[in-house]
């Protein structure tokens, strides 16, 4: 007969030897299934995540999801894209096709209802 090391403490680590799962004292788990299916790594339980590195973070992937607010110092959107819902813009300047939106003129103005030409 042979013994487990495992108990109500000390759970195994994953529940077939397609998975890994690492849970630390506090309840955070980190949990890798390689089942083709699946391919899933997911890390719960845990307060904050920091990843440093010296050179670049890729993530490459055809869809990157952030569910709640995502905080940037600086970006560069290099192949286009659509944003919905209100954008408020304060504390610099705001272009749009080498136009600054909050200095542009229209020429050939009219009182009343005329509607105006491009802005300039």
């Amino acid at each position: 007969m042979i013994g487990s090391a495992y108990s109500a403490d000390n759970p195994p680590t994953g529940s077939n030897l397609l998975e890994i799962s690492i849970t630390a004292p506090d309840g955070a788990r980190l949990h890798y299934d390689a089942a083709a299916d699946a391919g899933a790594l997911s890390v719960t339980g845990i307060k904050t995540a920091h990843i440093q590195a010296e050179t670049r973070v890729t993530l490459d992937t055809p869809e990157v999801e952030c569910t709640e607010h995502l905080k940037t110092r600086t970006f560069e959107l290099t192949h286009g894209g659509t944003m919905a819902g209100d954008v408020f813009h304060s504390g610099g300047v705001l272009q749009s096709n080498g136009i600054t939106v909050h200095e542009h003129k229209h020429g050939g103005v009219q009182s009343g209802g005329s509607t105006t030409g491009g802005p300039q």
